[in-house]
């Protein structure tokens, strides 16, 4: 079973946050489900203590030092506990989303470093349109990140790996792993690689 991010976290409420787990979990157990893909990461923020990214403004307030507990250790311990997998869920291409074209409040989000168009030395992971202009909030007000520049693939792959290395994840689930339509990107990098 898929559960978003949307559907768990109780802001900056550990004990509300973890019955929400519990009871989802639970129900999927006495339903005879197998596996919770429990979305983790959604646009360059975490429901985890990342080394590189920021908490997300859904479960915490203080996007720097997070809600006081580790809401991936719970859950993947809740999962096990009840005899399912557990698969940490993220999306990989968006970097921000904002139906009112608002900016993160943390200056140390990624959209900062590389995604923020009105910035000519900050906008080098943004997916380009075919006049080779930077876009931003594109469809449902999301951040695109364009695939083929080599430093965001390292860092997506970072991203992956640090879950592997320090949980007890079962698997590892993509999403958003594409550009938001056919006429992405023609970022200069892309584009360069493409000669």
């Amino acid at each position: 079973m898929w559960v978003t991010r949307f559907e768990w976290p109780v802001r900056d409420n550990e004990a509300a946050t973890k019955a929400n787990i519990d009871a989802i979990f639970q129900k999927l157990a006495d339903n005879n489900f197998n596996a919770v893909i429990l979305q983790v990461r959604g646009q360059a923020d975490t429901f985890y203590p990342s080394p590189e990214e920021p908490w997300s403004t859904i479960i915490a307030s203080d996007t720097d030092n997070g809600p006081g507990f580790d809401p991936l250790a719970y859950a993947i311990e809740a999962a096990h506990a009840r005899g399912l997998e557990f698969h940490a869920y993220f999306n990989t291409h968006v970097c921000w989303q904002s139906g009112s074209g608002l900016s993160p409040t943390n200056p140390r989000h990624l959209f900062f470093q590389h995604c923020n168009a009105a910035d000519p030395d900050r906008h080098d992971w943004l997916v380009h349109d075919s006049s080779g202009q930077p876009v931003q909030f594109e469809e449902s007000g999301y951040v695109w990140m364009a695939p083929g520049v080599p430093e965001f693939q390292a860092y997506i792959r970072r991203q992956a790996m640090y879950l592997v290395q320090n949980y007890d994840i079962d698997g590892i689930h993509f999403d958003r792993i594409r550009t938001p339509g056919p006429e992405y990107s023609y970022d200069p990098i892309s584009q360069a690689r493409k000669a």
